[in-house]
C-alpha cells in the first residue's frame, strides 16, 4: 500500500511539473502576425522584457486576479456577499463563475488595448491586415482561457490552490535572473558584498517570520479544528480564510494604492509629481500602506474569528493580528524601502515573499510527510 501511495505521489508530482511547464510554454509562443525582425529593431535582439511578453499568453493571470481581487474587497465592504457565498456550495460556485465572467471581460479589455498599441507600433505588424485587431484579441483570450484551464487542472491534483502556484512559478523563474544582474553589477563595482549580506538577511527575516505565523495562523486553526470527527462546514472556511489573511492584505493594499495614483493624476499633478507623493518606496506610499494592511488583517482576521466561533473552536485572536499586522508590514515596507535605498535592479516586493513562503507551506501540508500530512488537504491555500 505504501508503495502504491508513493508511486501515486510520484505521479501527481510529474503531472504537476507537466502543467507548470506547459504554463510556461505558452509564454515562448509568439502571437501571430507579428513582425520578428520589427520586434528585434525595436526591443533588442537579446530582449527578455517586451519581446518575451508578447506571446499566446500575453496577458497571464492578471485578469482573472483582478476579477478575484475585486471580489475579496466586496466581500471584506459588503459581509451580506460573504454570508450569501458561505450559505451554501451552490453560492460559491455561482460567485466563482461571475468572477470568471468579469474576468472574461476584463481579459477583452486588456486584449484589445494590447491589439491596438501592436498596430499603431512602428511596422510591428507583418502585414497591412485588417483582421490584426480582431485576430488578436481571439488569441490572446484563448490563451488567457488556456492557462486559466491548466490552473484548474494543477488544482485538482491536490498539491494546493493552482492560481497561485503558477503565480510563484513565475516569481520564482525570475529568481536566477534578479541574481545574475546583481553579480553583474558586483563584478563592476556598482554593488559590494554589505548589499548581499542586507539583502540575505532580509530575505531570512522574511521567511523565518512567514514561517511563524503560517504556523501560528493556518496549522494553529487546523490544529483546532482537528479533535472534531467531521470538520463542519464553518471549520473549512476558518482554516481557508487562515490562509487568505497571509496572501490577500498586501496584494489588495497595492490595488488600493494603485487607484490613489490614479486619482492624483486625475485631479491635475504631472506624472512626476505623483510619483514623487506615491512612487514605489516614497514615504507617503509607506505610510498609506502601513494603514491599510492592519485594515485589510482586521477584515479577514473578523472573520476568521466568527467562522472560528461558529466552528465550536476558541482561537487566539490579539497575539495572532498583531504578529500578522507586525509581519505584513515589515515585509512590504521594509522590501520598499531598501530597494529605493540600495538601488536594486529588480524588485524586492514583500508581497511576493509573503506569498512565495506561504504557497510553499501550503505545497508541504499537501504531501504525505509527517505532520504536514496531519492538516486537511482543504486548507491548502485556497485563494
Amino acid at each position: 500500500m505504501a508503495a502504491a501511495g508513493g508511486r501515486r505521489l510520484l505521479f501527481r508530482l510529474a503531472l504537476l511539473v507537466l502543467l507548470l511547464a506547459l504554463c510556461r510554454l505558452g509564454n515562448v509562443i509568439p502571437l501571430p502576425g507579428l513582425s520578428q525582425e520589427a520586434m528585434e529593431s525595436l526591443f533588442g535582439p537579446f530582449s527578455h522584457g517586451m519581446l518575451k511578453q508578447i506571446s499566446i499568453f500575453a496577458l497571464g493571470l492578471t485578469s482573472l486576479f483582478t476579477a478575484l481581487a475585486y471580489l475579496e474587497m466586496a466581500k471584506l465592504l459588503v459581509p451580506s456577499l460573504a454570508r450569501w457565498q458561505k450559505a451554501s456550495a451552490e453560492n460559491m460556485f455561482k460567485l466563482s463563475d461571475y468572477a470568471r465572467l468579469a474576468a472574461i471581460a476584463i481579459a477583452v479589455f486588456q486584449a484589445y488595448g494590447v491589439a491596438l498599441a501592436l498596430q499603431q507600433g512602428p511596422n510591428l505588424v507583418a502585414e497591412e491586415q485588417g483582421g490584426f485587431v480582431p485576430v488578436t484579441i481571439a488569441t490572446l483570450l484563448g490563451g488567457a482561457v488556456l492557462l486559466w484551464w491548466l490552473v484548474d487542472r494543477i488544482t485538482l491534483l491536490g498539491f494546493g490552490n493552482g492560481f497561485w502556484l503558477v503565480w510563484v512559478a513565475s516569481i520564482v523563474s525570475s529568481f536566477p535572473k534578479n541574481v545574475a544582474q546583481l553579480a553583474d553589477l558586483t563584478q563592476t563595482g556598482w554593488v559590494g558584498t554589505d548589499i548581499w549580506l542586507i539583502l540575505a538577511g532580509f530575505l531570512l527575516v522574511v521567511c523565518v517570520a512567514a514561517v511563524i505565523v503560517n504556523l501560528l495562523l493556518v496549522d494553529q486553526t487546523w490544529l483546532d479544528i482537528a479533535p472534531q470527527a467531521v470538520p463542519n462546514h464553518e471549520a473549512v472556511l476558518a482554516g481557508r480564510t487562515a490562509s487568505l489573511a497571509l496572501i490577500w492584505p498586501p496584494l489588495l493594499a497595492d490595488i488600493v494604492l494603485g487607484h490613489v495614483m490614479s486619482l492624483l493624476l486625475a485631479f491635475g499633478p504631472s506624472l512626476d509629481t505623483a510619483y514623487a507623493w506615491l512612487g514605489y518606496g516614497r514615504p507617503l506610499r509607506l505610510l498609506l500602506l502601513a494603514l491599510l494592511l492592519p485594515l485589510f488583517c482586521f477584515a479577514y482576521m473578523r472573520t476568521w474569528l466568527r467562522n472560528g466561533a461558529q466552528a465550536g473552536f476558541v482561537t487566539r485572536s490579539r497575539l495572532v493580528f498583531w504578529m500578522l499586522c507586525a509581519f505584513q508590514i515589515t515585509s512590504c515596507l521594509g522590501g520598499e524601502w531598501l530597494e529605493r535605498q540600495l538601488k536594486l535592479p529588480f524588485s524586492l516586493h514583500g508581497a511576493s515573499l509573503i506569498l512565495c513562503t506561504t504557497v510553499a507551506m501550503s505545497f508541504l501540508r499537501a504531501l504525505p510527510l509527517g505532520s504536514f500530512s496531519d492538516a486537511p488537504k482543504t486548507a491548502a491555500g485556497r485563494g
